[in-house]
């Protein structure tokens, strides 16, 4: 299998998936949300947050040939090229503070995570080798990075962690089967014996129960113990997406034999999300959702107009904005 191919895979969600891979990463969520109506919860602003979001979106589009980043503002107004390359970059993340991008290049062959400036300037490698990476996602304290890494051999991935500049990398998950999508979050939760594991914890996805394409979220503190499946449900779900706050977890869902859909829950709690309404609007074709710093709005990729573009909208589902309008496929973004 080719590298590009591992790589597109939906349980890492390292590059922007096409209109047909779309399909297939959000039947990975169907189970999830089975069994869960209503409106999505409006979230509350977390203390200290400002009011509004003026930080840029980046966000992946192959508009010039291939897949690149591009930057525009948060009313989706002066859409600019992030960084030049010839090369496919794909899965933008914001260091917590915006002052660094990770991201997914094959420019040095491979597909690795790449750390560059806010603007795109002096980026670096910082998984060089052979293997395949992808999917990074930054500690809240922008110290770490938990990336997808591929085996040299079958279909398998696992997770990983490492300094922001690459160093001391090692293991979460290990043994058969595709884990992926990290994402990252703070907080505690009650250990199997009863007791409290405390530190960070971080949601990802994994084939390990079903196989194949059917994708379960799990949960696992930042030392990779403690691995447990969220809901037991069974299903497939996409990559999930925290609050700024730590307290939801978005995430695209398909609960058969419907349509895909957005969902959010509760990050500490256990059955499955509630459909994200949209005001009446149609998003059965939908992924890769992504919180504002402030936590009031969440970008994410639909199909529903028969091309991958960038939208946003309340948490609650409403005031649902089209941030992008091209010919070409737009999606993946980070804000």
């Amino acid at each position: 299998m080719a590298n590009s191919s591992k790589i597109a895979r939906p349980a890492t969600n390292s590059s922007r998936p096409g209109r047909s891979g779309g399909v297939l990463f959000l039947m990975a969520g169907w189970l999830l949300a089975a069994g869960c109506g209503g409106s999505g919860p409006a979230i509350p602003r977390p203390p200290g947050q400002p009011a509004t979001t003026p930080a840029q979106i980046l966000f992946v589009s192959d508009r010039d040939g291939h897949k690149q980043l591009y930057m525009m503002a948060p009313d989706g107004t002066r859409t600019r090229r992030w960084a030049a390359s010839a090369a496919d970059d794909t899965a933008p993340a914001w260091s917590p503070d915006h002052t660094r991008v990770a991201f997914v290049s094959d420019r040095n062959g491979a597909s690795h995570i790449f750390l560059a400036g806010s603007n795109g300037q002096h980026p670096q490698d910082v998984t060089p080798g052979p293997a395949v990476c992808g999917a990074p996602a930054w500690s809240p304290d922008g110290t770490r990075l938990a990336f997808v890494q591929w085996e040299t051999t079958g279909a398998q991935a696992n997770i990983r962690v490492m300094r922001a500049d690459g160093s001391d990398p090692r293991p979460l998950t290990a043994g058969a089967g595709i884990n992926g999508g990290p994402a990252w979050a703070t907080g505690t939760r009650a250990a199997g014996d009863g007791t409290s594991a405390g530190g960070g914890l971080i949601y990802f996805t994994t084939n390990r129960e079903r196989g194949g394409t059917s994708f379960d979220l799990y949960v696992m503190d930042q030392s990779g113990s403690g691995q447990r499946k969220v809901a037991a449900i069974p299903g497939l779900v996409g990559r999930p997406a925290l609050s700024p706050n730590g307290q939801l977890l978005a995430y695209a869902a398909l609960v058969a034999p419907e349509t895909p859909g957005l969902f959010v829950m509760e990050a500490g709690g256990t059955g499955g999300g509630r459909r994200v309404p949209a005001g009446g609007r149609d998003l059965t074709a939908s992924a890769e959702p992504a919180w504002s710093p402030d936590g009031r709005r969440l970008l994410f990729t639909s199909w529903q107009n028969g091309n991958a573009e960038v939208y946003s909208m309340d948490t609650g589902g409403g005031n649902v904005k089209q941030l992008t309008a091209n010919a070409a496929a737009d999606g993946g973004a980070s804000w």
